[in-house]
């Protein structure tokens, strides 16, 4: 089940504070965990993936949000796919990428003017798996890190390709996070390596394509959240391995 949460901007504060509200939405066609989801270019949200009854899923569906709330199958992925990661394209496409899997292509992107599915193959040798992350550059590329992958690749939507970047992990690394700084950069901060849970930070920068370490978190994380401030810090909170309590 998908739940809203309801804001009134134009009200007064007093009848704001009033009508904020948590109330159900309409109910997914395929229930699912481990999905991703992402706002189209139209306001339309595509939910892909996850974990259904019956294992990892490749369907896939869209919510619209007027003139009636619903939620409408469209095309299956290439395979089904669970913890992925998945990003929005400067050209209205999605890529979504990763995961677990069996038998799918590294990424494929999906395209709403012909309502269908693209493989994107990668030179490498693997899956990336899950805990993943794809973030969009200022350059409409996007940077693909971590998983069950040391190297990190750029996908480009004018070619279509996966580049593999020459920079590369000292370790695979999962769940943690990347932030798009304000200059372009981005942060690389926490995660998992070789199952535990680790304080690493590293800001990767896509002019020069290097990975530089920068000071490590107070505590090890993993599965927590990042985000970007309005005065350009980083704001880390939540997370497993002892930090759960703690922000920084």
């Amino acid at each position: 089940m998908f739940v809203l949460f309801l804001l009134a901007l134009a009200l007064p504060l007093r009848a704001q504070n009033e009508i904020l509200r948590w109330r159900p939405a309409a109910a997914l066609a395929t229930a699912r965990s481990n999905a991703c989801a992402v706002r189209m270019a139209d306001g339309r949200v595509l939910v892909t993936g996850g974990t259904g009854n019956d294992g990892p899923t490749n369907s896939a569906e869209l919510f619209h949000a007027a003139p009636e709330e619903k939620f409408e199958a469209v095309a299956p992925m290439l395979a089904p796919r669970t913890g992925h990661a998945c990003v929005l394209l400067g050209d209205g496409r999605v890529l979504v990428a990763g995961g677990e899997s069996s038998g799918a292509p590294a990424a494929e992107v999906y395209d709403p003017t012909i309502q269908e599915w693209i493989g994107v193959a990668s030179t490498l040798p693997a899956n990336r798996g899950a805990g993943l992350s794809a973030t969009l550059l200022p350059d409409g590329r996007v940077l693909l890190v971590g998983g069950a992958l040391a190297g990190i690749e750029a996908y480009d939507p004018d070619t279509g390709e996966l580049q593999v970047l020459t920079v590369r992990l000292t370790a695979p690394r999962q769940r943690h996070t990347a932030t798009l700084l304000a200059d372009g950069r981005v942060l690389l901060a926490g995660g998992m390596v070789d199952g535990k849970s680790v304080g690493i930070a590293e800001i990767f920068d896509a002019a020069t394509s290097t990975l530089t370490a920068t000071a490590s978190l107070a505590g090890e994380r993993s599965s927590h959240t990042a985000t970007l401030l309005s005065d350009t810090r980083v704001l880390i909170a939540g997370g497993s391995a002892g930090s759960e309590e703690r922000a920084e």
